[in-house]
């Protein structure tokens, strides 16, 4: 037993025996509300590490008003550890002097970040009060914010940066590599408001260095940096060392991966979405990783739409990519035009039949007669195109001129009725070799011949077989039959046999008084049609 003479200094036991006493009891006590609390915190931490987060809290709550720093750090591993179980219990654990353990907050504020179970606007709320309770102490601010914000989107980093006394270099670096990897996507407005904060934060850090030159050089040099990051892919090295700890893991890194999946280098892209597991869903990375999987697994494209909640043309892209099929049931659910599904679709091999019934472009079959917005606005109004209006006075040069090439370009740019005649009939006059049966590949479901275009590439046929071919070919992709083009056949002079079973093979308003009696004519006289 050690002497009390040896912590008071040699105090005379038989003088002050009362005081000595007393100072000796209090002692004690305290010496085993020191005992008693590294046994609370011990375990805490064991129920963190053996699962039995209720036994934990209770042993919490018997401890409350004597609480030293092992058994603050013991609670916040401990919720942490709960943090995806039960959340509601685990963030009620964390207090707002907990800043003064920085590290083991600052890891419990990462897991939080990465939790999908803990709503946005709890953990948005729960770090402002953090960072407003560390009010300054730059060092605290600084770490609280680069752990929240590996795993967040940028608007809640943008917030979470005006929470900052003086931000440091770091904590701009890191915004600013998160703002350049959301300017990639997303619309004009968005990419607009992106531009705003990148050339504030442009403008803040030259501030920060001084005037004249090296304010043009260091702005120049932190958005080099940020460039630099996205666009040499990924050191796998640096990622490997980073996926060791799970402080290391962050949306830079899944989007890095993701894009190195994409590149076709040394990684497979199971790898970011076995790192993003079950974790919060983030906006910036979303797009990335969507893309990787229409391009390396499209297969799992149900599975992306459901997970990363992917809309609009991504979605469709995204599912097209998988089968035409697929792309098709996508397009009936998301809500863009119509022009834009169909250039997405145009791209995979979907039917015509089913292409046509997608876009249903009017053609401009009547010209204007003045150039005012006026009559401009009520063309587009009716269904007209500004494209259509404006190519439509150039086709007709072309025509005229006999530039076959640029007419056959222009009805590849705009596949109506106008330039498919116009092309066709330029085609015909101005490059015989052409042929007729490669004019038919301009006849499609999406865009049929008419009346002209049919009788021109009838009468312009090398024989009656052919004209015959051709009948066929543009009947079976939309075209009805008429007189017009029944005389047209009937002008290449095919046998009777053929000419009637062609005729009467026609429905009732195909045929006229004067083609029948053409007919009656031929099969009496047993000849071939004459002109």
């Amino acid at each position: 037993m050690i002497s009390p003479d040896f912590f008071f200094g040699g105090v005379s036991l038989l003088s002050d025996s009362i005081e000595v006493r007393s100072r000796w009891s209090c002692l004690k006590y305290l010496g085993d509300a020191i005992i008693v609390m590294s046994v609370v915190a011990s375990f805490v931490a064991e129920c963190a590490r053996s699962g039995r987060w209720v036994r934990g809290v209770m042993a919490l709550h018997s401890s409350i008003g004597a609480e030293d720093a092992s058994i603050g750090r013991a609670r916040l591993r401990l919720a942490s550890s709960i943090l995806r179980k039960h959340w509601c219990a685990a963030l009620p654990l964390i207090r707002p002097e907990d800043v003064q353990y920085v590290d083991d907050l600052a890891r419990l504020v990462h897991e939080c970040s990465m939790c999908a179970e803990v709503p946005a606007d709890v953990f948005d709320s729960a770090v402002v009060k953090l960072l407003t309770r560390a009010r300054g102490k730059d060092e605290i601010q600084t770490q609280l914010f680069l752990s929240a914000t590996k795993w967040t989107n940028w608007h809640q980093a943008t917030r979470f940066f005006t929470m900052l006394d003086t931000p440091g270099a770091l904590c701009r670096d890191s915004l600013m590599i998160l703002l350049m990897n959301a300017l990639g996507s997303g619309s004009i407005s968005k990419q607009h408001t992106i531009g705003l904060i990148l050339s504030q934060l442009k403008l803040t850090n030259s501030r920060h260095i001084g005037n004249g030159r090296r304010d043009h050089l260091s702005s120049i040099s932190a958005a080099n940096a940020a460039h630099s990051y996205i666009e040499k892919g990924t050191d796998l090295v640096k990622v490997w060392s980073a996926l060791r700890e799970r402080d290391g893991i962050s949306t830079k890194l899944v989007m890095s991966l993701a894009r190195a999946a994409i590149q076709g280098e040394r990684c497979s892209w199971k790898l970011p979405l076995s790192i993003h597991g079950r974790n919060r869903v983030v906006g910036d990375s979303t797009e990335v990783l969507s893309k990787m999987i229409a391009i390396c697994c499209p297969q799992h494209w149900r599975a992306a739409l459901g997970h990363f909640v992917v809309e609009g043309r991504l979605a469709l892209w995204l599912a097209s990519r998988y089968s035409w099929e697929a792309g098709l049931v996508v397009s009936k659910l998301v809500s863009i035009p119509r022009r834009e599904k169909y250039d997405i679709l145009c791209r995979c091999a979907i039917p015509l039949p089913q292409l046509r019934g997608i876009a249903t472009v009017a053609g401009a079959k009547i010209r204007l007669s003045n150039a005012s917005k006026r009559s401009i606005a009520v063309r587009l109004a009716s269904g007209y195109t500004t494209e259509e209006l404006q190519l439509s006075a150039f086709a007709k040069v072309c025509q005229k001129n006999g530039d076959w090439e640029t007419s056959l370009s222009l009805f590849h740019r705009v596949a109506t009725e106008e330039f498919q005649q116009r092309a066709v009939q330029c085609i015909l006059a101005h490059c015989p070799g052409f042929g007729v049966k490669k004019l038919l590949q301009l006849v499609n479901e999406h865009c049929p011949a008419n009346t002209w275009t049919t009788s021109m590439l009838v009468k312009h046929s090398d024989d009656w077989v052919e004209a015959l071919y051709v009948l066929r070919h543009v009947m079976a992709r939309g075209t009805r039959c008429n007189p017009q083009i029944l005389s047209a056949f009937m002008d290449v002079q095919p046998p009777v046999d053929v000419v009637s079973t062609v005729v009467r093979n026609t429905t009732f308003a195909g045929r006229s008084e004067g083609i029948m009696r053409r007919l009656e004519i031929l099969e009496i006289s047993g000849k071939s049609p004459q002109h």
